[in-house]
């Protein structure tokens, strides 16, 4: 191709025996005469860039390049610490003139290995198949610490990955049924009093035994640090409402996997509140509900190998439909499992040390 010309390209595979197999369309992309002269104006430069600090990390965002030409082929990240008289990528100085290129489709970048309590700026660049480079966008200072948060609330209305750190919901969160969210291992998820997680869409929040993905009270500094900078605090049943699952929850996208969850209940109706859904939960602990730990109404849920322990109400609360209830330690609840009007399945658990019954049925 030469010249401005646009296609759509696609990709047409053939056997011996002449059958033909046609792959999905891609682009449409736009052919570059980089042999034409005097091509000398780099891309538009990327806008929002914006940054939110961690501990020993700023996960940055952006806008990318409105690319008007069609010639961008990539993005390039350098950081300084002095304010931007020098820039670089090797730290603690950032000042070898080096940058870090990224690929031009990104509009986001988690940036880790940073000094905790030293001011970082962050300027992303763009160039284009002729070696035109803007003049960059340039971050405000951003300070990363050992008690640094993201705050949340609002509505959730597109795909989005929590990939490290601590988040703060500082008013009631919605992941809207367009979007889910996924939280990846180690992050922890604090919630100020009274709020709850309303899940219309997906939650996948997946785990490992080392590194549990954790909801608790804002106030609990066992957790992610003493975050609200008030000296040390612990957290007490009820200061936080729940993780409440709608009957619009994307059951396929959704799963609780290694979570621990604690200090939730303000409301009644439990730590955990299923409604209409049918996903499992797995390898967890929900603790210290000032209600229920699990309330599962009209739902479907497949509850396994989870610790669900010192609640103020039922341990797990099955209100109609049907739950299954497998390998589970239910423990230091007023009752450990409560039906009503439901169908239990339960196989191999320990239900123990319950204040009231071990199982009402």
């Amino acid at each position: 191709l030469q010249g401005p010309v646009k296609g759509v390209p696609h990709v047409v595979a053939v056997d011996v025996a002449g059958n033909e197999a046609t792959s999905a369309s891609a682009g449409p992309i736009r052919s570059i005469d980089n042999l034409a002269a005097g091509d000398s104006t780099p891309p538009e430069d990327v806008t929002d860039l914006i940054g939110a600090p961690g501990d020993g990390f700023v996960r940055l965002t952006w806008t990318r390049s409105a690319d008007s030409a069609g010639d961008l082929v990539e993005q390039q990240l350098d950081v300084s610490v002095d304010g931007g008289a020098t820039w670089g990528v090797t730290a603690p100085a950032y000042s070898d003139g080096a940058v870090l290129s990224i690929s031009k489709a990104l509009d986001a970048r988690l940036v880790t290995g940073l000094t905790n309590g030293l001011s970082h700026r962050f300027r992303l660049r763009v160039i284009d198949s002729s070696g035109n480079q803007s003049a960059g966008a340039v971050s405000a200072e951003l300070t990363p610490s050992n008690t640094a948060y993201t705050t949340v609330s609002g509505t959730i209305s597109e795909d989005t990955t929590w990939s490290t750190g601590v988040y703060v919901v500082t008013a009631n969160l919605t992941i809207a049924s367009s979007a889910t969210l996924t939280i990846m291992p180690g992050v922890i998820v604090k919630v100020t009093a009274g709020r709850v997680i309303y899940v219309q869409g997906g939650l996948s929040a997946v785990g490992t035994t080392l590194a549990p993905v954790v909801f608790t009270s804002f106030a609990d500094d066992s957790w992610g640090g003493d975050n609200d900078n008030n000296g040390p605090t612990v957290g007490a049943p009820g200061d936080w409402a729940r993780i409440e699952f709608q009957d619009s929850t994307n059951d396929a996208e959704t799963i609780l996997e290694h979570v621990l969850l604690r200090f939730a209940g303000n409301g009644d109706a439990g730590a955990v509140y299923l409604y209409f859904v049918n996903f499992p939960i797995r390898d967890s602990e929900i603790e210290q509900s000032s209600s229920h730990g699990i309330y599962s109404y009209y739902s479907t849920p497949v509850i396994e190998r989870c610790h669900v322990h010192d609640n103020g109400a039922q341990g797990i609360y099955v209100r109609y439909y049907s739950a299954a209830i497998r390998d589970c330690t239910v423990a230091g609840n007023s009752n450990g499992l409560y039906s009503q009007g439901a169908v239990l399945t339960v196989e191999d658990n320990l239900i123990t040390d319950n204040s009231g019954y071990g199982i009402y049925y």
